[in-house]
């Protein structure tokens, strides 16, 4: 494997729709972290905010870390 040149790299870089490699800190800021009570992994599995506080207080009392 070659190594990509600086002219390559950029034109790659510009098709990534993921952004690999590059700082996603805007987009972490905007994630609901309040609403979600800081446990984004409910976000990401598609629970609302609701279902979220529900399922972190049934882990809190039954003492599941």
């Amino acid at each position: 494997m070659k190594p990509l040149t600086i002219d390559e790299y950029k034109k790659l870089c510009e098709s990534d729709k993921i952004k690999i490699g590059q700082d996603l800190s805007d987009e972490v800021d905007n994630l609901p972290w309040d609403e979600y009570e800081g446990n984004l992994l409910n976000y990401f599995c598609g629970m609302t905010p609701q279902e979220s506080r529900k399922f972190n207080k049934m882990k809190r009392d039954h003492g599941v870390k």
